[in-house]
């Protein structure tokens, strides 16, 4: 077996960690370019179930850092931070 390539996205954790940042692991196959199924593969590894870490799962208000923007996670999808 092979590595899989990753591609580690900030989240600043504002939900419930007071704004601790969260490492979120995305294998590079599951990146398209495409900001909203990019955002939604990052919370969705995230998700404890999914990558289990010593933090909070990726919840509504965190925001995640990517590609040099700030993205908060909505109750149905996400908004840039301006």
């Amino acid at each position: 077996m092979g590595t899989i390539n990753t591609i580690t996205v900030e989240v600043e954790m504002v939900a419930f960690m007071e704004g601790q940042i969260r490492p979120v692991d995305i294998p590079a196959h599951d990146l398209t370019g495409d900001p909203v199924l990019d955002l939604s593969a990052v919370f969705h590894y995230g998700q404890n179930d999914t990558q289990p870490k010593q933090f909070c799962s990726v919840s509504v208000g965190d925001i995640i850092r990517y590609q040099g923007r700030r993205w908060v996670v909505d109750s149905y999808g996400f908004s840039e931070v301006k």
